[in-house]
């Protein structure tokens, strides 16, 4: 399951990713001029989802929360396995799933895959997706 959620003062509200795919023009043009208006954060949860969808998921909505300052990874629990945030200066977006580490299957492949079109070091993330460690936050 997929969510988007925009946390404001005034409302909250959720939209399936059928309405993200949809409404993602609009959206992003409004979050850049709520932006500068007021402080604005966009939240985007996506959960329960394969490697391949996370992948997709996460290059359509990445430029909503803008220039990405670090990025959160770390094991929760035994249904979602890995956590991952990317922490954007206008929001964040939570992968619950989907990314993990610590050995060669796709979760880490798709997860360095990523990583890479963020414009991370090559070495760093060699360094902390092939670690066994459950958490790691990398600096961009």
């Amino acid at each position: 399951m997929v969510t988007l959620e925009k946390s404001t003062a005034l409302f909250n509200q959720k939209y399936n990713i059928e309405e993200i795919r949809n409404a993602y023009e609009n959206a992003f043009n409004k979050i850049k001029q709520d932006v500068s208006e007021r402080n604005n954060t966009m939240n985007i949860t996506i959960e329960d989802v394969h490697t391949k969808e996370a992948i997709t998921a996460v290059r359509k909505t990445i430029e909503l929360i803008g220039k990405i300052k670090s990025i959160d990874h770390r094991y929760i629990n035994e249904i979602y396995g890995y956590e991952t945030a990317f922490n954007g200066v206008n929001g964040r977006i939570v992968v619950k799933g989907g990314f993990s580490s610590g050995y060669q299957g796709e979760g880490p492949q798709g997860l360095k895959r990523i990583l890479a079109e963020l414009g991370v070091n090559e070495r760093k993330i060699e360094e902390y997706v092939n670690s066994v460690q459950k958490k790691f936050t990398i600096f961009i």
